[in-house]
């Protein structure tokens, strides 16, 4: 080789070395980039979840500091009272206004406490604020139990039963209810019958405290 064709070899070699430094020197700053990118997502995590157990603290103590039940829980008053505390978390029918008119069951307050575990903990779990287990606790403190209200094909045998329209006309089904008692005495059995309105996000509540009539009724 000679000198001249070395020269040049050195020279490309230095050339190719100092791209490669360049290369690594910007490859370190990129990774002290994204470490620091990396804490600060952190600590922003660390603040959303010091923020969110701060807030569910906020709920259930706001929750439990006062008691929302009038003095005497009634039928009548019942539709007043959801509109003055829980506009904004639950609806309450036009046939659900309509059945408390001939309501006979007993337990009158049983019925405010569960319409309010709607607008609370059943309202917060849903809109993902607490867990699942929150809201069982409540039904369990109170002796209710929340589940499916019957089979889309035994639905389909009550007529309209178990449908409501809603504000923009379509048919939503009253899938979900709250009990307590067994059988038929609408003296001693609870049912509240509602479903999640999405779009709104609110409970809308189609039927109480009686049962809807079933294929058994």
């Amino acid at each position: 080789m000679t000198d001249e064709n070395l020269i040049r070899k050195t020279a490309e070699l230095k050339k190719y070395n100092a791209d490669l430094e360049t290369e690594l020197d910007s490859a370190w700053k990129e990774l002290d980039r994204l470490k620091a990118q990396l804490k600060e997502e952190r600590n922003l995590r660390r603040n959303l979840e010091d923020f969110n157990k701060t807030l569910l603290a906020k709920l259930k103590s706001e929750e439990n500091s006062f008691d929302i039940l009038p003095e005497k829980c009634t039928y009548k008053n019942l539709a007043s009272w959801l509109k003055n505390n829980f506009a904004n978390k639950i609806v309450l029918s036009s046939r659900a206004q309509r059945s408390l008119k001939s309501a006979v069951y007993e337990d009158v307050k049983l019925v405010y406490r569960a319409l309010e575990m709607l607008g609370t903990e059943y309202w917060n779990m849903r809109k993902g604020l607490i867990p699942k287990s929150e809201f069982d606790k409540r039904c369990n403190e109170l002796h209710l139990e929340e589940d499916a209200a019957i089979t889309d094909n035994r639905a389909g045998e009550r007529d309209d039963n178990y449908f409501l329209l809603d504000d923009k006309g379509q048919r939503k089904k009253l899938d979900r209810h709250l009990k307590k008692g067994r059988g038929h005495d609408e003296k001693n059995c609870l049912r509240i019958y509602f479903y999640w309105d999405d779009d709104d996000e609110v409970v809308v509540v189609g039927n109480l405290p009686g049962h809807l009539e079933t294929r058994q009724s």
